[in-house]
């Protein structure tokens, strides 16, 4: 019964400790009232710490330091990668690369200011004394000059001397090329490469037209001089400076293929004399004193050999000979006279068999 006794006694519920006088007026509470447990934010800092500071938040936000921190976000709303901690070698990388940088931009700017000094000490001497022209043969020198426009006491290398070669190239045919050059310390030169004319086309209204191995018009003259006739071939129309235009019967285009491979041949300055009467019987004229009867283009370059070796190595200055290449590789070599060759070379004859006949007796029609 006592033990009984004991454990009811321990088991009852403790009694409030007596609270002493002003106790309420020290802490607030009404006597009888348990004071509330600080939360464990509200807790006291331990010593040497600062208690943070009170900030005022909504409610429901979380307290400073629980939120989750967000992540940036990049362009379209995508979250950025946080940079990733570079290594010692890349970091060693990054700055040789922007020595590197450094360097070329130091090499870029020196370079534009030596330049920039180069350009202000020729614009500031190098005037010109003299203009000379070289190669000059069909035009006066003083037009030349005019047209070209430069004159003495301009710069050397700030005057227009592109724009004035383009111009010379422009109003004088017979200017195939021209290049200026700069002689130190005071002289412009424009060196003129000249074409020359290597056969005459008649005009439809009468005279001829000139033109050069790549049948391009030079000028319009009455007669054609010493400059080879082209036979059997006239054009209506042609502008100085230009190229021949095409006709529907194919005689342009032909005189063009003609004329480009005896240039390539190298026989342009031994040709006297073309005959174009029928396209299916083309004769030229070496030297003449030799009709040479090519026939159609087919083989030309062919034919042009054979005829170069043949009256290279059996042409004495004296002969005067017919030569058929139409019957390759048979070549025939006919004795002539010099009346003949003449008719021959200006259209008389409508067929080649009517001045070389079968047996090469070189009797006339």
């Amino acid at each position: 019964m006592a033990k009984k006794r004991r454990k009811k006694q321990n088991t009852a519920p403790p009694q409030p400790r007596p609270r002493l006088e002003g106790m309420d007026r020290l802490t607030g509470h009404p006597s009888g009232t348990p004071a509330p447990r600080p939360r464990p934010e509200e807790q006291r800092p331990a010593a040497g710490q600062q208690r943070p500071a009170q900030t005022d938040r909504p409610a429901g936000a979380a307290a400073p330091g629980t939120a989750r921190r967000k992540r940036r976000r990049g362009l379209f709303g995508r979250r950025k990668k946080e940079p990733a901690r570079r290594s010692r070698g890349e970091r060693l990388r990054a700055i040789a690369t922007r020595k590197k940088r450094a360097e070329r931009r130091f090499l870029m700017q020196a370079a534009a200011l030596y330049l920039a000094c180069a350009v202000v000490a020729a614009a500031s001497f190098f005037p010109i004394a003299r203009v000379e022209v070289r190669g000059l043969t069909h035009y006066p020198l003083a037009d030349v000059l005019e047209t070209f426009g430069v004159e003495p006491g301009e710069n050397m290398f700030f005057c227009p001397s592109m724009w004035g070669a383009r111009k010379l190239a422009k109003e004088y045919p017979y200017f195939e090329k021209v290049r200026i050059t700069r002689t130190m310390p005071d002289t412009l030169v424009i060196n003129v490469t000249e074409t020359e004319t290597v056969a005459a086309v008649g005009a439809a209204e009468g005279g001829y037209y000139l033109v050069d191995e790549n049948a391009r018009v030079l000028e319009y003259v009455t007669a054609s001089g010493e400059t080879p006739r082209v036979a059997g071939m006239s054009v209506k129309q042609a502008e100085i400076g230009k190229n021949l235009s095409s006709g529907a019967d194919g005689r342009v285009n032909t005189l063009k293929t003609l004329l480009t491979a005896l240039k390539d041949a190298g026989l342009l300055d031994k040709i006297t004399g073309y005959c174009m009467v029928d396209l299916s019987d083309i004769y030229i004229c070496y030297e003449g004193r030799v009709a040479v009867r090519l026939g159609t283009i087919e083989s030309l370059e062919q034919k042009l050999h054979d005829m170069d070796e043949l009256l290279t190595n059996n042409l004495s200055p004296s002969d005067i000979k017919k030569l058929d290449l139409t019957g390759l590789p048979v070549i025939r070599l006919i004795p002539s006279t010099q009346d003949e060759v003449d008719r021959i070379m200006q259209g008389e004859f409508s067929r080649a068999s009517d001045t070389l006949p079968a047996d090469g007796t070189g009797a006339d029609s």
